[in-house]
């Protein structure tokens, strides 16, 4: 029984096993109706574990996950408001179903989800009020990269990537992998400094860790030389990573979000840094850590 304040705030819960002796008890309504034996309520209460309805399911797993030990649900708030209770047997349906979901969309390689996660995911933000930041990721010269290495170190350099992503940011925000050399990654509610800071340290360690697939004399050298697609050869910079990053404040169109993404993903092959834009005001915004 789930115990609220004057103003269906959520206090706590009673459990049934915590007043068996009371209620199966032959003699335990009589005494608890008695003022000299009855035992006030307070003393029963027990904290809950709960979650905001506007909540992401993700969150609410996340949550019971951390607190499977001693609770037989999640409760739901509106608005601080009690709403109600989502069962155990419930939870685990909604899991199973959240991880078959995203078993369907991942990328076989990196067993990140999808484009069509991705999409799901722009579409959330976009009904979202709060701050969203959405982050492009397309590595640098990978083509003479894979022309001089093979496919096989090509797809051990989208591995290491992968791992930075799952290591550094997953428990930040949503990451993905587009396809081929390209992810994806979403923050809600971060300040633009914070998602900076972040994705300039994934670049940073991707650069070094990259570095290592090369051979010593191309290492040494800081480029490998090899014919580009008209033959003639040229010089290539070692593997590195560009990131194109959106702040998003309001509801916007899709469509707009998606031709400024692409003059920023353009822009951001030009720097070493990540580059941010705003949605609403398409202006290069350059910070450091």
């Amino acid at each position: 029984m789930p115990i609220v304040d004057e103003n269906n705030g959520l206090v706590g819960v009673i459990y049934e096993d915590d007043i068996k002796k009371i209620t199966y008890s032959q003699y335990g309504l009589s005494l608890a109706k008695n003022d000299s034996f009855a035992t006030k309520m307070g003393s029963f209460i027990k904290p809950v574990v709960w979650v905001e309805k506007s909540w992401k399911i993700d969150k609410a797993l996340e949550l019971y996950s951390r607190h499977s030990d001693s609770n037989k649900g999640i409760f739901v708030t509106q608005n601080g408001a009690y709403y109600g209770f989502i069962s155990v047997k419930n939870l685990l349906e909604l899991s199973y179903n959240r991880n078959l979901e995203i078993a369907q969309e991942q990328n076989p390689l990196t067993k990140l989800p999808g484009n069509k996660m991705i999409e799901k995911y722009l579409m959330q933000c976009n009904n979202d009020d709060e701050i969203n930041h959405i982050v492009y990721f397309d590595f640098n010269d990978f083509k003479p990269f894979n022309d001089s290495y093979g496919f096989r170190k090509g797809d051990r350099a989208i591995l290491i990537f992968s791992d930075i992503l799952k290591k550094r940011l997953a428990k930040h925000g949503f990451i993905a992998h587009v396809g081929g050399d390209d992810f994806f990654a979403g923050f809600c509610g971060y300040q633009f400094e914070k998602v900076f800071g972040l994705i300039d340290k994934v670049c940073k360690e991707f650069s070094i860790q990259a570095h290592s697939l090369y051979k010593q004399k191309d290492r040494d050298n800081g480029y490998v030389t090899i014919k580009d697609r008209f033959g003639v050869k040229r010089k290539f910079s070692l593997l590195s990573v560009s990131a194109a990053i959106i702040e998003k404040r309001q509801k916007i169109d899709l469509n707009e979000f998606d031709e400024e993404m692409a003059k920023i993903k353009k822009s951001s092959k030009a720097s070493l840094m990540p580059i941010g834009a705003s949605i609403l005001n398409i202006e290069k915004l350059h910070y450091n850590e």
